[in-house]
């Protein structure tokens, strides 16, 4: 095991590193997502080391200002997740700093006041968020997000208790006004679903 104070001790690109947090994070990805991603959690570890190490190289103010605890605690949480943090267009998962309020005091003046401390947070994008839907069964598929400009024809409602979208795009969009977007998805049932 290790303690809250080890991992404190720890440089910021040796915590995805040590063989305790590997071990840990191996046993995590695992038993949660080995047997219906196919993947293990050794090559998941690998894959989501150098993601996180490379995020970390490249983000001064991760690397910098959180706390060593909520790094651990955030890599941790790409295995809980099964969410990759490999980067581009389609990003699954981002590490953000946030300042969060862990402790309160009372000033000179006798006025409670806050004390903050940066933390690493994983934060699980749109996309991140239709693969968690699909791998635990509650949706089979998403569609990408469709823009409906003025120009455009659209009617959206509800007919016997099932969604409907009806839409025509109009080229050229010359008012470049955004009316609307929405979403097509597929329910496990097979059933579509529209989010709007």
């Amino acid at each position: 095991n290790i303690t809250v104070d080890q991992i404190n001790e720890l440089k910021p690109l040796d915590i995805a590193t040590n063989d305790f947090v590997r071990d840990k994070f191996i046993q995590i990805y695992e038993a949660m997502w080995s047997p219906s991603t196919g993947v293990s959690g050794e090559a998941a570890y690998e894959r989501e080391c150098r993601n996180f190490n490379r995020i970390l190289s490249e983000k001064e103010d991760l690397r910098k200002k959180c706390t060593r605890f909520s790094l651990f605690t955030a890599f941790l949480d790409v295995a809980i997740s099964g969410l990759s943090l490999e980067p581009g267009a389609r990003a699954q998962c981002y590490l953000l700093s946030r300042s969060i309020a862990v402790d309160s005091y009372l000033d000179q003046q006798g006025q409670k006041k806050n004390k903050y401390e940066t933390q690493c947070v994983l934060t699980i994008s749109g996309y991140g968020e239709l693969l968690h839907r699909a791998r635990v069964g509650q949706i089979r598929h998403a569609d990408n997000p469709v823009i409906v400009y003025e120009e455009d024809d659209f009617e959206y409602g509800e007919q016997n208790r099932n969604k409907f979208v009806n839409y025509t795009c109009r080229l050229p969009h010359t008012s470049g006004k955004i009316v609307a977007c929405f979403m097509k998805i597929t329910r496990a049932d097979g059933t579509p679903d529209y989010a709007v």
